[in-house]
């Protein structure tokens, strides 16, 4: 049998909708951000990459970005051999707290599957802050806000 890291990657943008646990969050849907006032914001936050930055075109750019990024994540993300060796498979679910200045201010397990799946991706995400990776910070009004992006990752063994 052979064995393939699948990952899939599905941005959620999160507003700033108190929930009764005290977290913030409003799930977007057609890339809006719904916020506690009813307004969107104009940019959702995206990560940043060199390259794109040439791109004039804002949905061009916002495309070239997330490419950039899925490819850095594929090449760093390794199936973990427990989840392989057990056959695990499924969804992680990662928070991430975009600060106004482009920062990843805090990384979350939502979801885990076991078997080293979730760890896998909050290490990977937990370096990016770490190494201060730099992030284009959401924007409402013309100001920067912070925000928070809900990232599922799908473990599958073929």
């Amino acid at each position: 049998m052979v064995y393939a890291l699948h990952v899939i990657l599905v941005f959620l943008i999160v507003g700033t909708t108190p929930t009764p646990e005290g977290r913030q969050k409003q799930i977007c849907t057609n890339s809006q951000v719904l916020l506690s006032s009813g307004d969107t914001l104009s940019k959702e936050p995206r990560y940043f990459h060199k390259d794109c930055e040439k791109i004039t075109e804002e949905t061009e750019k916002g495309k070239c970005a997330n490419q950039k990024m899925y490819m850095e994540f594929y090449r760093e993300l390794r199936y973990p051999a427990l989840a392989r060796e057990n056959g695990i498979q499924g969804t992680v679910e990662v928070s991430l707290t975009i600060s106004k200045e482009g920062y990843i201010k805090d990384v979350r397990l939502i979801k885990d599957i076991g078997g080293g799946c979730g760890k896998e991706v909050v290490s990977y995400f937990q370096k990016m802050k770490d190494q201060h990776v730099l992030w284009i910070p959401a924007f409402q009004d013309g100001l920067a806000v912070e925000s928070e992006k809900i990232i599922p990752v799908n473990f599958r063994l073929d």
